[in-house]
This record gives structure tokens, sequence and C-alpha cells, in this order.
């Protein structure tokens, strides 16, 4: 019978290791957010279909932005923008971390920036459309490079760009799931039912995770 139940409770105890190690593979001290600072969670989907006219062509941006959301140094922040589709006559472009670059058919573009403390820079990328309709898929990554030569995977975010002003039923942009909290938790795994100060880890109903900073 003790047999049994040492047995038992190290599987248990297992099951808890890979719970808590569950919610916190995705590094989260650089973060996809909007201009206020308000976190994109791992695995949104955006939606951007506000169209501005120019002379020459017309733009959708998309107003992302990248931080570093922790209270220490991080090294450098590694963004990948993957072209997955783009119809019509255009182009994606991204101007960060300096200058700009394009892509007008699927492919991938990587930029890499400095991270200190409160680090926070305007991704600069936009589907410029040559014509009256078109649409581009891009899926954007990021990774925490150390000056040691070590990194780590980020979250990853997906946006379409549109000239559909009703696709998927939704204007503007928006993060799709749910956002009902089912659970916190701390860095370390441990579960908690008020937030704490610091990096708290933050589960939701649809199953999405994400760190949050709490001053």
């Amino acid at each position: 019978m003790k047999k049994i139940f040492t047995l038992c409770m190290s599987l248990l105890m297992g099951c808890v290791v890979t719970s808590a190690q569950s919610v916190t593979d995705v590094d989260g001290v650089f973060q996809f957010t909007d201009p206020d600072g308000n976190v994109y969670a791992d695995g949104s989907h955006l939606i951007y279909n506000k169209v501005e006219s120019t002379p020459m062509s017309s733009v959708i941006h998309s107003d992302l932005w990248v931080r570093n959301v922790s209270e220490s140094e991080a090294g450098q922040v590694v963004v990948t923008s993957t072209v997955t589709s783009l119809e019509g006559n255009g182009q994606f472009q991204i101007c960060w971390p300096t200058s700009c670059v394009s892509l007008t058919a699927p492919g991938s573009l990587e930029g890499v920036a400095g991270g200190p403390v409160g680090y926070a820079a305007n991704l600069q990328t936009e589907y410029v459309i040559y014509g009256t309709e078109g649409s581009c898929e891009v899926t954007y990554s990021i990774t925490r490079r150390m000056t040691d030569g070590t990194s780590y995977p980020g979250s990853t975010i997906t946006v379409l760009y549109t000239t559909d002003p009703n696709a998927s039923g939704i204007s503007g942009v928006t993060v799709e799931g749910s956002n009902e909290i089912v659970a916190r938790y701390t860095l370390d795994g441990q579960k908690i039912d008020e937030p704490q100060k610091g990096i708290n880890i933050v589960k939701y109903a649809d199953g999405r995770t994400e760190k949050v900073l709490v001053k």
C-alpha cells in the first residue's frame, strides 16, 4: 500500500511540474502590444482593415509595438515577420528597427534591436495596395537573444491586413479569444488567487497564457 501511495504521489507531482512548465514555455520579457502598452497574448489573431488612401496607393497600418515588459536588461529582441499569403497587387512593409524593407511575395524578414528596461518601439508595419482590393496575412514572432548566444522563443501573433470592411464580421483591430481569466501562476509555476507584484502568468478560458507585469 505504501508503495502504491508513493507511486501515486510521484505521478501527481509529475503532473504538477508538467503543468507549471506548460504555462512558462513562452518567454514573456518582450511582448507585442498596442500603442497604449496592452499586451496581445501569444497566439492572438488580429485583423486590420482601416484603409487610408494616398495619391499612388492605399495603405493599411498595423500600429503594432514591441516592448520589454520586464524590469531587467534583456539582451536583444528579434522580430521575424513571415508573409504567408499576399493577394492582389501590393506589398508588405516593415520599418523597424531602422530602415524599411518589404516583400511582394510570401517570405520572411528579420529585424534585431537592443531591448533595455523600458524599451518600446513601433514596428511601423503596413500593407500597401496598388489597386482597390487585396489582403496580406503575416505571422510575427519574437525571440529574445542574449549576449552569450542563447535564445528564448517568445510570443507569436497572426495579422490579417484586408480591404474587406466586414472581414470575419469584425471592424478595425481585435484580439480573438475569450478574455476570462481562469488561473494565475507565479514564474515558478505556483498557482495564486490574486495578482502579485512582478511577473504573473495568466491563463484564459480559451487556453491562452500570457505573462503580465504587475507593479
